[in-house]
């Protein structure tokens, strides 16, 4: 079987952050997110906003593993749920808002569209393999034909990475699997045996990705945190787009930055708030029994 090669839509986030993305990029981008179920999009943001964060990000994550709280792990140790500062000067227009995201999303959720999350994960140094999973349950089950997208989730690395650190693996063309099988009733795991009929349509990757580039997926498709020991943490950003009608609770950010992060095509579902706020211990932790 040949190597499966990711669809990158190489950017100059220049020009991104004045026009978005061309037309014809554009559609050969929304072509394989459909059929693949994510696309890179290389360069899109500007990489003195990535430092910024990063810098930011290093140092709570310093602060998160140092304290005496419970690490909010996902699925099994030293994968972490990491919260970036919800707070001016740390939220930029070009990752909450990015042109070129929404000019792709937004083809598929339409134009009334909200993001729903911003959080992130660490998959630290010296972790091991999470289980294979979805974000979320298919919304319905028993189809005989796959729904359309109804949320993307945009991840942005803060540092390089590849197979060797950590990159998220990802199972192209799962997203549109409707096996009987799959998770329900609270669980997202996927069993081995569909794990191994989906291998042998398409084996998972690990994307090479850069600072810079924005990883989009659609919510459905199946990934996991990979074990590394590169000597680097692997912070990594996330945030959903959904359709309209996909209303969660939403995200925590700071008032002054109600107007900064205004767009005709996307609305923040956030609530925005006064004063302190604890967004480093907020997290929970998720282990399936």
């Amino acid at each position: 079987m040949p190597l499966f090669e990711p669809h990158v839509v190489v950017c100059n986030w220049e020009k991104v952050a004045k026009h978005g993305l061309e037309g014809e990029k554009r559609s050969l981008a929304l072509s394989h997110l459909k059929r693949d179920g994510f696309i890179i999009l290389r360069s899109a943001i500007n990489p003195a906003r990535i430092a910024t964060l990063q810098e930011k990000m290093f140092e709570d994550l310093t602060t998160i593993l140092s304290s005496k709280e419970e690490l909010p792990e996902q699925f099994i140790a030293m994968h972490i749920q990491h919260n970036p500062p919800p707070t001016p000067p740390y939220l930029f227009t070009d990752i909450m808002c990015n042109e070129a995201v929404i000019d792709i999303c937004s083809q598929v959720l339409g134009k009334g569209m909200k993001n729903n999350f911003y959080s992130g994960n660490t998959n630290l140094s010296g972790s091991t393999d999470q289980p294979v999973h979805i974000d979320t349950p298919l919304l319905w089950q028993h189809l005989e034909h796959p729904y359309p997208a109804s949320s993307y989730i945009i991840n942005i690395p803060m540092v390089d990475c590849d197979s060797s650190s950590g990159s998220v693996e990802l199972w192209p063309g799962s997203h549109l699997n409707i096996d009987p099988r799959l998770p329900s009733d609270g669980s997202i795991v996927i069993c081995e045996e569909l794990l191994e009929e989906q291998r042998d349509i398409s084996a998972p990757i690990q994307p090479q990705l850069q600072v810079g580039d924005c990883l989009i997926r659609d919510e459905r498709l199946w990934h996991a945190g990979k074990g590394h020991n590169s000597g680097v943490n692997r912070p990594m950003i996330a945030l959903i787009y959904s359709c309209p009608w996909r209303q969660w609770e939403g995200l925590q950010l700071e008032k002054s930055a109600e107007k900064l992060l205004v767009h005709e095509h996307l609305t923040q579902n956030a609530h925005f708030f006064s004063g302190d706020h604890d967004y480093l211990f907020c997290n929970s932790s998720y282990i399936e029994k």
